[in-house]
Order: C-alpha cells, then sequence, then structure tokens
C-alpha cells in the first residue's frame, strides 16, 4: 500500500511504520521531532536523556490505538488480506515501540531513580504488567500471522480484539499517567 501525503522528517524504519499506519487511518504529515540540542547522561547509564521521548512515545501510543481501530475496521468488512497486511504493520510498530519503551524509558527511568525504593518497586510492576501486555499481544499476532485467515479467523479476532483493545487504552492511560511524569533529566531527579 503506496504512502501518500506524508513527509518523513527522518526515515527511521519506526517512522515509516508509523507513517503507513497514519496513511491508513486518514493523517497527512508526520510532525517533525526538533533534534536534541545537547546529549544528556544519567550517571548510571549510558542511555542518553531525550526531551523529546514522552512526545514521541506518546504520539506513537496514539498511532498504535489508530493502527488497531483500523484494523477492526477491516475485519467488520471481512477484508482478510487488509486485515493481515495491518497486523503485520502493527506487529512491526509494536516491536519498535516496546524496545524503544524498554531501553530509552525504563532502564533509564530505572537507572537514574536507583535510590528511591518506592520509584524502583512501581518501574518494576509497571515492567511486569507490560511483559504480559506484550505477551498478549504476540500471541494474538502470532496465531492469525500463521495461518489463513478466513471468516472464522476473522469472527475470532473480532472478539479477542474488543478485549485487547480495552486494555492497551487501560494501560497506555496508567503509562501515560504514572510512568511518563518519571522521565526527568538526571539533574531534575
Amino acid at each position: 500500500m503506496p504512502i501518500k501525503n506524508i513527509r518523513v522528517v527522518s526515515h527511521s524504519r519506526l517512522e515509516m511504520m508509523f507513517a503507513k499506519i497514519l496513511s491508513n487511518c486518514g493523517f497527512g504529515t508526520v510532525a517533525e521531532i526538533p533534534e536534541q540540542q545537547q546529549t544528556i547522561y544519567s550517571a548510571h547509564t549510558e542511555i542518553p536523556y531525550n526531551p523529546q521521548l514522552i512526545k514521541e512515545l506518546e504520539s506513537e501510543n496514539k498511532l498504535i490505538l489508530a493502527g488497531f481501530r483500523l484494523l477492526q475496521g477491516k475485519i467488520k468488512r471481512r477484508d482478510s488480506e487488509g486485515s493481515r497486511a495491518i497486523l503485520v504493520d502493527l506487529k512491526h510498530a509494536l516491536l519498535n515501540h516496546f524496545v524503544k519503551e524498554n531501553v530509552s524509558l525504563y532502564v533509564y527511568i530505572k537507572a537514574v531513580n536507583q535510590h528511591s525504593p518506592a520509584t524502583t518497586g512501581l518501574i518494576q510492576e509497571l515492567k511486569r504488567e507490560m511483559d504480559g501486555v506484550q505477551s498478549m499481544l504476540f500471541l494474538f499476532f502470532s496465531s492469525y500471522l500463521h495461518c489463513d485467515i478466513g471468516l472464522e479467523e476473522l469472527e475470532a479476532m473480532e472478539q479477542e480484539l474488543g478485549v485487547i483493545t480495552k486494555v492497551l487504552q487501560w494501560r497506555i492511560r496508567r503509562e501515560e499517567k504514572e510512568l511518563y511524569p518519571l522521565y526527568v533529566a538526571p539533574n531534575e531527579s
């Protein structure tokens, strides 16, 4: 499916996947993310602080949810090929999003807050929870990407997708409320 009316600032694989999802959802452009002016590292990790990370993750969260809504539409129209294509795109987008979150967010926040037992406990709880969500999502993807998708599979997918969407919406709200505010420059923690 061609990407049209999209201006991609960087040609990273993740941005290209999200540009494709945006295009499929009827959006026209990818927001330009300003370059980092100064690299700041935590004293306990080689992961740099990125002042744009939270905006990037919030944007990706919206795109992921939009991708799942698009998948729901394809399933309702009983479009097997379109559903498979979106499943592939979503799987790759989520893989990249989770890697970014796991390294740039979880590891960084844990390192910066290593002397705060309350924050460390919250991070561990949220990480375990996220691991469960990831397992659920990748079980869903592998269930439908390794078989022919017929009417029966579309019906089953439709039911599972309702639960998955609710879990994702809840999880994203929790991340944005509890986890994202913990991401600060090392000199601010």
